[in-house]
């Protein structure tokens, strides 16, 4: 297999710095270039640009690739509605302007952090970028000759977790408030999936067989809000 030359945008984000540290301990993998506002936390050997996905100067200073994973995305779902505007500005301009870079550029495979969201309609204006996204990629890769997967994330946990994930919050609020505030019933089910299984996963996905399809990642098991809380409560013997 020949080595690659990789972009991966939102590399300091909690799954795309995960990914990067894949990718870093990837033999395939010829040069790592990383854009994003801050430098990923990460060791390694790659180049760092700094920037944002929705100035255009700066995506098109990136040299060409072969390989794109994008990850550059507002991800927290309560600025889905309170940064609705700042939220598809990075989601949907932001992923144009990548997609453009990958037209111009020639690229070979264009990998799409997705989620679960754009199976329903609890995501709010998140979960409408993700709908959207997924139709863009398709019809660039349709009429600019390149291949795509969209990876449909379920719900990540781990080390650096950013501090509105949802397992990070209930843990957090459990150890220093010996309680939860949550708002269902308690029955509702989630796919969880551990974040370096998450980035091992995102690497497999670029396989031949893999190519121009939709791809959930996520955990075997499925498991109720309540389970979870048990779960991290007898864990952490309280």
């Amino acid at each position: 297999m020949n080595k690659k030359r990789i972009l991966l945008t939102g590399a300091s984000g909690f799954l795309g710095s995960a990914v990067l540290e894949a990718l870093i301990r990837e033999e395939n993998t010829e040069k790592i270039i990383v854009l994003d506002k801050e430098p990923p936390q990460i060791r390694g050997e790659y180049e760092f640009i700094e920037g944002d996905v929705t100035n255009i100067e700066v995506v098109n200073s990136i040299e060409p690739v072969e390989v794109i994973y994008h990850f550059a995305a507002i991800a927290n779902l309560d600025d889905s509605i309170e940064r609705n505007d700042e939220l598809l500005q990075v989601n949907i301009m932001g992923l144009i302007n990548i997609l453009n870079l990958a037209r111009e550029t020639g690229i070979e495979k264009f990998m799409y952090a997705s989620s679960m969201y754009v199976f329903n309609n609890i995501g709010n204006f998140y979960g409408v970028s993700k709908k959207c996204g997924e139709l863009l990629v398709e019809e660039y890769s349709k009429n600019y000759g390149f291949d795509f997967v969209h990876l449909r994330y379920g719900s990540l946990y781990g080390k650096g977790a950013q501090q509105w994930n949802s397992i990070r919050k209930y843990i957090t609020a459990i150890l220093n408030e010996q309680k939860v505030e949550y708002w269902g019933t308690g029955e509702e089910k989630r796919d969880y999936i551990h974040i370096e299984d998450a980035a091992t996963l995102s690497l497999e996905a670029m396989d031949e067989k893999y190519l121009n399809q939709a791809l959930t990642i996520t955990g075997q098991q499925t498991k109720s809000s309540k389970e979870i809380f048990e779960m991290i409560f007898e864990m952490l013997d309280m």
